[in-house]
């Protein structure tokens, strides 16, 4: 599931690779800043697994839902 690639798309790993480049330029551009980012759920799954462990199941099942808010700190 997670080597897949959409058609027209991208893989989870894929977007796994964009999304930690950007979490690492946002680290590095703001370090003593706080950053609002607003995304879809496929993304906010991924944006989780940068700071929590998951296991396949859990982030399979993992889902924000609408107009849901979670913090993390880089």
């Amino acid at each position: 599931c997670f080597a897949w690639r959409y058609p027209g798309g991208e893989s989870m790993f894929q977007l796994a690779h964009r999304v930690y480049g950007v979490l690492e330029e946002l680290r590095e551009k703001y370090p003593d800043k706080t950053v609002l980012l607003v995304c879809h759920g496929g993304v906010c799954r991924v944006l989780r697994t940068y700071f929590v462990d998951m296991s396949n199941e859990d982030f399979r099942a993992f889902s924000m839902g609408n107009c849901a808010l979670e913090e993390f700190q880089l």
